[in-house]
């Protein structure tokens, strides 16, 4: 099954990406390997910080 980077919007497998759940929402999103890092990084600058965490799916 493929999946839908959301930081760089290209197609990989979903067992390469990584998902992150931020609280509060429905649905989780995914990210490639290449970048993951970034996106957590940018997350963890947001004031509710604590809120968003690697899903446990996989």
């Amino acid at each position: 099954m493929r999946q839908m980077c959301i930081y760089c919007f290209k197609w990989a497998d979903i067992d390469t990406m990584t998902p992150i759940f931020e609280q509060g929402r429905e649905f989780v999103n995914y990210y490639c390997e290449d970048c993951v890092n970034a996106a957590m990084d940018n997350l963890f600058k947001l004031p509710y910080k604590h809120a968003c965490e690697p899903s446990r799916i996989h």
